[in-house]
C-alpha cells in the first residue's frame, strides 16, 4: 500500500493571554482549499492548493477575534476527493494522532464527492476520540464571489475551537456543511451542486448553523471511556479492507451473484438490497450466499455478507418478510439503518478488529460509534444439533436455548421478532383440534401450560395459519419485555398438542435502543 506524505505543522501564534483554544486544519484537497494560481490575471482559471497564510488572506484573521490559534498540515500532493482511498483516511488519522495533544480540535478540508465516506471511516479508525474532528468542504472555490467555503470553514473552526466560543465539546467525527452539523457516520451526499450538499436521513442534525450555532447536546455521542487512551486502527495494515459492494437488481442471477462473491481477494461484501433488506426469494440465491458465508467450496475463507438497504431512509429488518427470511438462514448480517458510507467504514474496521466471522457478525450489528439507531442481538438455531425433540404420547416439544450475544440491556428493549422456518405439522388424531404454543423462557412448558401465561408469545390452533413453506413470523416484544432478562440465557419452546412437529430453523431478534 502506498503512503501519503504530508507537510510539517505550520502555525500562526496568538498572544498566550488571548489564546482560548487551538485548532489544527488538515488540508487534503478539494474545492474549499483551492485558490487562483495567478490571482492577478482573471483570464487564468487554473487553481492551486492554498497555504495557511493564503487561506487567512482570503478569510482575514480567521479565529483570531475569538482567541483561536491555528495550525495547518497539508498533504504534499492534495487529492481530488474522487481519488481518496483508505490510505488517505489512515494518513488523516495519523496526523490527528501526531498532533492530538497539541490541539483542542481538528478541521479537515476535503472534497465533497467522498466526504461522507471519509467521515464514516474516520469515526471507526479514531478510537476513544475525545476531541471534535470536523470535516468540511464547499461546492465553490473559496475565492469565488458566491462561495459557500467561507461560511463552512469559519463555522468548522468555531466548533472545533469550542472553548473560545463557549460551545459544547462534541467528541466525535462530524460533517459541517451549509447550515447543518451532522454526525459523520450518519451523513450521505445529497446534491452534486446544491449548497445543501449533505443530509442525515436516519439521525437528526447535531447542530443548526444559522445566526447562532445551536448544538443539540442530547444528540452528542455519549463518552463512557474518558480515561481510555486515544489510538488509531490502521485499516491498511493487512488485506482485510477489500470490500465488494453488490447492488441487488431485477436482472441479477444466482450465477452472477456467485461470480461476484468469488472475486479473488475480497474480505467482505456489502449487499445493497430492496426495502427492509429484501431480495429475490429463489433458493439458488440463498444457496450461493450461504456458501460464501460458510467459506464453502471455491472460497479461501468465510466471507461476511452485510445487508444494507438501497433506500435513503429506513432500516433493514431481516425475517420480517419472506423476501429476507432466506438471508437469515444464509447467515447474512443485518446493516440496520446504516448508510452505505458507514457500512463500508464499519466492515473495514471490524475485519481488522475481530478475528472470527461470528464475532464480526455480532459486532457489526451493535452500535460502535453512534452509526445506527438500534443494536441487534440475534439468536438462531438452524443446525440439527440445536434441536432436542421430546415426545410424550400425543405431544411433541421443541426446546432450544442460547446466551444473548453482546451486552443485552433489558430496559432498552425496543422490539423483538421470532421467525420459525420450515415448520411441519402432522396431525396425530384427526378428530381433535391441533394446538401449538410458542413460549419464551419457559423450557418446562407442557400442553397444560396456559397460552395466557406471561411466557406464551403465540398460539396456533389451525394448520391454515401456517403457509405452504411452513414459515411463521410474529412480534414478540410484549412477551420479551416480561421474561427476557439481562445476563440470562434465552429459551424458545414449541409445545404441540394432537400433532407432531418439526422445524428447520428458529430465529429470535432482540432490538435495543442505543441511547
Amino acid at each position: 500500500m502506498k503512503t501519503v506524505e504530508y507537510s510539517d505543522l505550520k502555525t500562526v501564534s496568538l498572544d498566550r493571554n488571548k489564546r482560548k483554544a487551538k485548532v489544527c486544519i488538515i488540508f487534503t484537497g478539494g474545492t474549499i482549499g483551492m485558490i487562483p494560481e495567478n490571482p492577478g490575471n482573471p483570464n487564468i482559471k487554473k487553481l492551486k492548493p492554498a497555504s495557511l497564510k493564503e487561506l487567512l488572506d482570503v478569510v482575514p484573521n480567521l479565529g483570531f477575534r475569538e482567541g483561536i490559534e491555528l495550525g495547518m498540515v497539508s498533504f504534499k500532493k492534495p487529492v481530488d476527493s474522487s481519488d481518496v482511498m483508505s490510505v488517505h483516511w489512515v494518513t488523516m488519522a495519523k496526523i490527528i494522532f501526531e498532533y492530538y495533544e497539541d490541539f483542542d480540535g481538528f478541521v479537515i478540508l476535503h472534497g465533497t464527492d467522498t466526504m461522507a465516506y471519509t467521515t464514516s471511516a474516520l469515526s471507526f479508525i479514531l478510537n476513544n476520540l475525545q476531541k471534535p474532528v470536523i470535516v468540511t468542504g464547499s461546492q465553490l472555490p473559496i475565492t469565488d464571489p458566491r462561495t459557500d467555503a467561507v461560511q463552512n470553514l469559519v463555522t468548522s473552526v468555531h466548533i472545533a475551537g469550542y472553548k473560545a466560543k463557549s460551545l459544547p465539546k462534541i467528541p466525535e467525527v462530524l460533517l459541517c456543511f451549509r447550515d447543518t452539523l451532522l454526525r459523520g457516520n450518519r451523513a450521505t451526499k445529497y446534491s452534486s451542486s446544491g449548497f445543501i450538499g449533505f443530509i442525515s436521513p436516519n439521525y437528526d442534525p447535531i447542530g443548526k448553523l444559522g445566526e447562532h450555532i445551536d448544538i443539540r447536546e442530547e444528540l452528542i455521542l455519549d463518552i463512557n471511556n474518558e480515561n481510555a487512551d486515544f489510538f488509531i486502527t490502521d485499516i491498511t495494515e493487512n488485506s482485510n479492507n477489500d470490500i465488494k459492494v453488490i447492488p441487488v437488481n431485477p436482472s441479477i442471477t444466482p450465477d452472477q451473484l456467485e461470480r461476484d462473491l468469488k472475486t479473488e481477494g475480497i474480505d467482505g461484501v456489502i449487499l445493497l438490497t430492496y426495502g427492509t433488506g429484501n431480495m429475490q426469494t429463489s433458493q439458488g440465491f440463498i444457496d450461493v450466499i450461504s456458501e460464501a458465508v460458510k467459506g464453502g467450496e471455491g472460497y479461501a475463507k468465510p466471507i461476511p455478507v452485510f445487508n444494507v438497504t438501497q433506500c435513503l431512509q429506513g432500516t433493514v429488518e431481516m425475517g420480517l418478510y419472506e423476501a429476507s427470511g432466506g438471508l437469515l438462514e444464509a447467515g447474512v448480517t443485518s446493516g440496520l439503518d446504516l448508510t452505505l458510507e458507514a457500512a463500508l467504514g464499519k466492515i473495514s474496521w471490524a475485519l481488522i478488529r475481530f478475528g472470527n466471522i461470528q464475532d464480526t457478525h455480532n459486532q457489526l450489528q451493535f452500535s460502535q460509534r453512534g452509526e445506527q439507531s438500534k443494536n441487534l442481538h440475534d439468536l438462531k438455531w438452524k443446525d440439527k444439533s440445536d434441536f432436542e425433540y421430546i415426545k410424550n404420547e400425543t405431544t411433541r416439544i421443541i426446546t432450544v436455548g442460547k446466551n444473548i450475544p453482546g451486552k443485552y440491556v433489558a430496559a432498552k428493549l425496543n422490539s423483538s421478532l421470532i421467525r420459525i422456518q420450515g415448520l411441519k405439522v402432522k396431525k396425530e388424531n384427526t378428530n381433535k383440534k391441533i394446538n401449538i404454543k410458542v413460549f419464551i423462557n419457559n423450557p418446562n412448558a407442557t400442553v397444560s401450560t396456559s397460552d395466557k401465561s406471561a411466557e406464551c408469545v403465540y398460539s396456533i390452533n389451525d394448520i391454515e395459519q401456517i403457509n405452504e413453506n411452513g414459515n411463521l413470523v410474529f412480534d414478540a416484544t410484549k412477551t420479551s419485555r416480561n421474561v427476557v432478562q439481562s445476563g440470562n440465557p434465552v429459551y424458545i419452546s414449541l409445545v404441540a398438542e394432537n400433532c407432531s412437529i418439526q422445524c428447520r430453523a428458529i430465529f429470535f431478534s432482540l432490538y435495543t435502543d442505543v441511547n
